[in-house]
């Protein structure tokens, strides 16, 4: 996909050249390098194993076996072989940690969630009085 913006970007380059700025590439590289840095270093850390895992977990699969590549358009468009839909297809009970690590993931969103509620509701009800105090007052409108 963004191999086609290479297009305008070479035309952009050929018809306003000046458009490209040396400090503005060196900024874009240097974010760039700020925002993958940390998933780059832990890519590091681990040695590259989450990788593997995918990869081992992918072969297990029945699409990615016995030169099933051959058939991947079975493999993409049957949600049953599908890598995305397998745990929906089969029940993998949850361990303990499991759910001791689902139900803090719950309480710490639902931590961060309600404050933003509250506000959101507040600001809701204060533009919905102003809106009614405004609009929907009966004396203005001369019925």
């Amino acid at each position: 996909m963004a191999l086609l913006l290479v297009v305008p970007l070479l035309m952009a380059l050929l018809f306003a050249p000046e458009t490209l700025r040396w400090r503005d590439l060196g900024y874009s590289c240097l974010a760039l390098a700020v925002v993958f840095f940390p998933y780059l270093l832990w890519e590091l850390v681990t040695k590259f194993s989450d990788i593997t895992i995918i990869r081992s977990i992918l072969e297990a699969q029945t699409c990615l076996g016995n030169n099933a590549y051959l058939e991947t358009p079975l493999c993409y468009y049957t949600p049953e072989f599908s890598v995305l839909w397998h745990p929906f297809v089969v029940y993998q009970p949850l361990n303990h940690k499991q759910v001791l690590y689902l139900l803090y993931s719950l309480f710490v969103g639902v931590y961060l969630l309600v404050p933003l509620l509250i506000t959101t509701g507040r600001q809701l009800t204060a533009a919905a009085r102003e809106f009614c105090r405004v609009r929907l007052d009966l004396r203005l409108w001369r019925i």
